[in-house]
């Protein structure tokens, strides 16, 4: 046997960890007729009640899972944003750190991986979003890494072939990972289109479920199912939308002579740039826009949407203290869009579709988060409220990296109740563990 080989047969034979995210999937789509695969998963493992962070948006969400920041501090504020600096739009298709890593402490739990035992720890993405760049260990920026098994994001390959690519690599000869982030695109895509309740969206939740049925009876057939930890979630929920609550803001341009804005971002959350004062108000320049729109906002579109200048957004969206938020935000309450006129999208569901983005209080916004393995508790209904950003410090302590070594603004205490007591491993533990995992592997490499 090889010094590679055997150095990484600690690997094939330790808990895995696999987290599969299906976009905009509403925590109420579990159903024992509709999703059998996920509803056993419900009963058997661990259901939780997550909060996304906000905004509840794709890209923003999906980068706060990996690296247990809020949007402020990763720098991921929205799927449309810009940036000041850079004197750019973001690029969801760039692999430029610069976007992904604004502030060179994003630390991706799959790079974190790969730092805390390099050449003998790999991660997978599968699509995920922001895993196409390279990232620190959060200390040294110079010291830079990618994932080091990528599948770049491609919605037309097959689901099925995505959980294939997903085992052969977990099961690789040499370098087997231990941990993979798989993404979906659906049912967010059709529920944009057609409403998060119609007979589209859910058949795809149920194609979805069948995915998920999949990969059970891979793992099992592989002989990795009693050592996987498997997490099913989503980034955020999904909102209703009527046409008849669907606003078009250009009206407050016209009532208020002088009144000129930017806004950036997609609905129904955007910030702000704002250009010039409307003449029949007083103030600074962002106070008297902001004052403009929100007397529109009641005036003429039901008090459907309020604007805030950056220190007047609720503390509780952890959504302050970033150059790309700018110094205003237009959020929508939930179930509502606030567009210009020349936008031209038209859903294919007219006159309903659905759509995200709303305060992360919403219970529109609730994502999915169900969990089973090992290492989770069996039939437990986790109670306490958390965030996404927890799920850090638990996923460090799932693939047993202390959780000091890679900080985050996750909680470990909202979250720590999912383990089973039989296999929970506080820092001590884990040290130990790897002190003698790591003295184990050094010996055969030198040999």
């Amino acid at each position: 046997m090889s010094s590679l080989a055997f150095a990484n047969e600690n690997l094939l034979q330790s808990y895995k960890l696999i987290v599969l995210s299906f976009d905009g999937f509403r925590n109420d789509y579990i159903d024992p007729e509709r999703t059998p695969n996920l509803f056993a998963v419900a009963n058997a493992g661990v259901q939780g009640h997550m909060k996304s962070t906000f905004v509840t948006k794709t890209y923003p969400n999906h980068q706060s899972i990996a690296t247990g920041l809020y949007q402020p501090w990763h720098g991921i504020v929205n799927n449309r944003f810009y940036d000041p600096d850079m004197k750019a739009f973001f690029d969801v298709d760039s692999p430029s750190s610069a976007w992904w890593d604004q502030k060179n402490i994003s630390v991706p739990i799959y790079i974190a991986n790969q730092f805390y035992n390099r050449n003998q720890r790999y991660s997978i993405s599968i699509q995920w979003p922001g895993s196409i760049a390279s990232y620190s260990n959060g200390k040294n920026s110079d010291d830079r890494m990618r994932v080091h098994y990528l599948q770049d994001f491609d919605p037309s390959i097959d689901w099925y072939k995505r959980i294939d690519l997903l085992l052969s690599w977990l099961q690789h000869p040499l370098r087997p990972a231990n941990m993979a982030f798989v993404y979906f695109s659906e049912p967010d895509r059709h529920a944009h289109e057609y409403g998060p309740f119609s007979t589209e969206v859910l058949d795809q939740v149920k194609k979805l479920d069948s995915v998920v049925g999949y990969l059970r009876q891979k793992l099992l057939n592989a002989n990795l199912a009693h050592r996987t930890n498997v997490i099913y979630l989503s980034d955020h929920g999904m909102a209703e939308v009527r046409a008849e609550r669907s606003f078009f803001i250009d009206k407050c341009d016209q009532e208020y002579s002088g009144l000129k804005y930017e806004l950036i971002g997609v609905s129904p959350v955007y910030s702000l740039r704002p250009i010039s004062k409307p003449l029949s108000i007083n103030g600074t320049l962002e106070q008297s826009v902001r004052e403009a729109l929100n007397q529109c906002a009641i005036k003429h579109f039901e008090n459907s949407f309020k604007v805030y200048l950056l220190d007047e957004i609720p503390e509780n969206f952890y959504y302050r203290d970033n150059n790309r938020i700018l110094s205003m935000i237009l959020l929508a309450k939930d179930g509502y869009d606030i567009n210009y006129k020349d936008h031209h999208w038209r859903p294919k569901g007219y006159p309903i579709w659905g759509n995200h983005g709303y305060n992360n209080s919403e219970p529109s916004m609730r994502p999915l988060f169900l969990a089973q393995g090992p290492r989770f508790k069996r039939s437990y209904k986790h109670s306490k409220l958390f965030e996404n950003v927890d799920l850090y410090p638990l996923m460090l302590n799932l693939l047993e990296i202390p959780i000091e070594q890679f900080p985050s603004n996750g909680s470990f205490e909202r979250v720590q109740q999912m383990l089973s007591k039989e296999l929970y491993l506080d820092a001590d533990d884990i040290l130990q563990r790897n002190s003698i995992s790591s003295s184990s592997n050094q010996t055969w490499v030198r040999c």
